[in-house]
């Protein structure tokens, strides 16, 4: 009975910490995407600072003739799991990993009886 309650507010503290950590992410990244503008804003020179070489299609083609499709294709899982953890995604990112750990907490209780 003890660890099915145990297990139970282990589930809660998961998910308030981790809506906690969500929001706090999710603040600061609308903070850095402002100050993001407003640099683009200020800056006068040509060309979008916000874009990696990685972008430019030029990039693509050489690094693609140089080391192959598959290479390529890593590279390209590689950032978007790298995006995954920068910004607004990092916050849902950090709200879906409570969820589903709170949920195995909830299910491990429902089964401790």
């Amino acid at each position: 009975m003890t660890s099915r309650r145990t297990l139970q507010k282990i589930g809660i503290l998961i998910l308030v910490i981790g809506f906690m950590g969500a929001g706090a992410a999710y603040r600061v990244a609308q903070r850095e995407e402002v100050a993001a503008q407003m640099k683009m804003l200020s800056e006068e020179a040509g060309g979008d600072p916000t874009l990696s070489p990685g972008d430019s299609k030029i990039y693509n083609r050489d690094s693609e003739l140089n080391m192959g499709k598959g290479v390529m294709v890593i590279d390209r899982f590689l950032h978007w799991i790298g995006q995954l953890f920068q910004g607004k995604s990092l916050a849902f990112t950090i709200a879906t990993i409570s969820v589903i750990t709170a949920f195995g907490c909830f299910a491990m209780a429902d089964r401790s009886r």
